[in-house]
């Protein structure tokens, strides 16, 4: 659900529409803003897409098409049910060696960090949940 009570710093705490999963990674890449913003794609059984993007400043993880100033942008809430799911796939990833998984590996570790999220056993590519 989206929260707009901060005009400018709109936040999201759970998918605006479930996803039918698995989902997977399609697609990933630096956006144009200069600070180093990367976004990407997931896509669910029935083809829906949904993007996210780490911003290029904190390393938070946000839902929206492109960068912190679209209109669609928001933050995602630390230790959200959207958050922990969306960084389990790509912890998920990283761990199996993909590409997209290696890709997304320095911006997931910067999300971890701004979100207080911790890392299961070196690894074992889990998230502690008793957080």
């Amino acid at each position: 659900m989206r929260d707009e009570a901060i005009p400018g710093r709109a936040t999201v705490d759970d998918w605006e529409t479930e996803p039918h999963r698995p989902l997977s990674i399609v697609w990933w890449g630096v956006w144009r803003d200069g600070w180093g913003t990367m976004s990407f794609k997931l896509r669910d059984s029935t083809s829906q897409e949904f993007h996210f993007f780490f911003d290029g400043h904190l390393g938070r993880l946000c839902s929206g098409s492109g960068t912190h100033l679209d209109d669609d942008a928001a933050f995602v809430k630390a230790g959200s049910p959207l958050m922990r799911e969306v960084l389990e796939l790509l912890w998920s990833e990283r761990d199996r060696g993909t590409e997209a998984g290696l890709a997304l590996a320095y911006h997931l570790d910067k999300a971890m960090t701004y979100s207080g999220l911790l890392q299961g056993a070196p690894g074992q590519g889990a998230l502690e949940t008793d957080k």
